[in-house]
């Protein structure tokens, strides 16, 4: 059962055996999420670098040609895509219906 500041992750309860996470957990999770999403990046780029004819690692994006963004200009349209949605899911923790 979730109480006050408690919110359910959707996951089995051998992931999280009190049943939820704490606002304050819940944030720490999403900053942690998102440090892994830049540290993963970071192992695309050193792929990329690899290539035999390596991609212009700029500002730009493939869909304008042979680049790839930067690690900051990807996690900045992570960030501009993504926070919204997280934004929106924190707010709205408490209008959920216990799911136990």
């Amino acid at each position: 059962m979730r109480g006050p500041g408690v919110f359910s992750v959707g996951r089995s309860p051998e992931d999280y055996p009190k049943g939820g996470v704490t606002l304050e957990e819940a944030t720490q999770i999403v900053a942690s999420l998102r440090s892994g999403i830049g540290a993963a990046y970071d192992g695309y780029l050193a792929k990329v670098r690899t290539f035999e004819k390596v991609p212009e690692i700029g500002e730009r994006w493939p869909r304008e040609g042979y680049f790839v963004p930067t690690r900051a200009a990807f996690l900045r349209e992570h960030e501009r895509r993504a926070s919204p949605a997280t934004m929106d899911r924190l707010l709205h923790i408490f209008d959920e219906p216990a799911s136990h």
